[in-house]
């Protein structure tokens, strides 16, 4: 975690939240609200800068990261009370919390899987599986293959880059139906970086 945590403080980050979430986040948001869910589990949440979002919104959030540099970011930033931001330092911390959550929850990932190890992967997907509820949602967005020709900003990033097919096969074999897919660029632009990503939402069975 040394690297996230240098990076996390390095001024490559922008320490306040501002009021432009990412793309997917807005997209993430409208499912939510069709769906009538209130509360978003995030893991890996980075700045925080969606899941402050998904507050300001009136979404519960219990948001998740296992670098404290992040969530001291997290936490600073926020501006009311309905999230709560954790360092993890593996999934399993967080299972008995998401369980105890008897509403419709929606998990919510972006740029979260490819950072994450194949065996890493794995793992989460088993967890989703035990601390979700029949139809809860699954809603993430990640780098896919053909997106390592690409130009990054972050050059220095661990990427994982998924294949798309296996990732959907993955999510079935956990027990979670397919809505929504879709992969391209245009979705996830960050100033030269137009990254080619896979977007999904899953339906827990």
């Amino acid at each position: 975690m040394k690297y996230w945590d240098e990076f996390y403080q390095s001024d490559f980050v922008d320490k306040s939240i501002n009021d432009v979430p990412s793309q997917f986040a807005i997209f993430a948001l409208n499912e939510m609200f069709n769906e009538n869910i209130n509360h978003v589990v995030e893991f890996g949440c980075g700045t925080g800068k969606d899941s402050i979002f998904f507050t300001n919104n009136n979404m519960h959030v219990l948001a998740f990261d296992k670098s404290k540099s992040a969530i001291k970011l997290c936490q600073d930033n926020l501006n009311n009370k309905l999230g709560t931001f954790v360092k993890i330092d593996n999934f399993d911390e967080t299972k008995d919390t998401i369980q105890s959550i008897r509403e419709k929850i929606c998990i919510y990932t972006r740029f979260f899987i490819h950072a994450l190890s194949d065996e890493d992967i794995l793992s989460f997907m088993i967890h989703l599986s035990e601390i979700t509820k029949p139809h809860d949602l699954f809603i993430s967005e990640f780098r896919i293959i053909g997106d390592e020709k690409n130009t990054k900003e972050t050059s220095n990033h661990f990427r994982n880059f998924i294949d798309p097919s296996k990732f959907l096969c993955s999510m079935n074999d956990h027990n979670f139906k397919v809505r929504y897919k879709i992969t391209g660029t245009g979705y996830a632009k960050y100033k030269d970086d137009d990254a080619l990503v896979m977007r999904v939402i899953g339906e827990k069975m």
